[in-house]
């Protein structure tokens, strides 16, 4: 058994919660307009008790990388790591690029996959290069 990373049911409150781990193919349309698929594999929580299951937002997080480079969008962590390495705040960014701050914190939360204005944006904003290059995924 994997060690959860929620002790307590969000539903029933018992606590008797344990990882579960599937692998999914996970269809997009990329910028390019073609389609693809990404498999990962995907973490989430479930209740002994009532068999209620969740995924945390660390959880998703990891699912939602992964599917949001395939696109052709830069990774969230990249974007994250790029603005602390500036020592910018969202709010920082969110003046640079034009963005919404709360946008802003969505995207590198893996909780929004940014448009293709949004994605050109950070990446001229936080010199990421270009759609598809190393450095714009890593």
């Amino acid at each position: 058994m994997i060690q959860s990373l929620s002790n307590t049911c969000t539903a029933c409150g018992a606590d008797e919660v344990s990882d579960f781990v599937s692998e999914r193919s996970v269809p997009f349309i990329g910028f390019d307009r073609q389609r693809g698929a990404v498999r990962v594999a995907v973490r989430g929580c479930k209740c002994g008790a009532c068999g209620f299951a969740w995924h945390t937002p660390e959880q998703l997080e990891a699912v939602t990388e992964p599917v949001v480079v395939a696109m052709g969008s830069a990774a969230p962590s990249a974007i994250r790591a790029a603005r602390e390495r500036r020592s910018w705040s969202q709010r920082d960014l969110s003046r640079v690029t034009g963005m919404p701050e709360p946008r802003i914190a969505r995207i590198e939360g893996c909780q929004a996959i940014p448009t293709l204005a949004e994605d050109e944006a950070l990446r001229r904003a936080l010199e990421l290069g270009d759609r598809g290059s190393a450095a714009a995924s890593t």
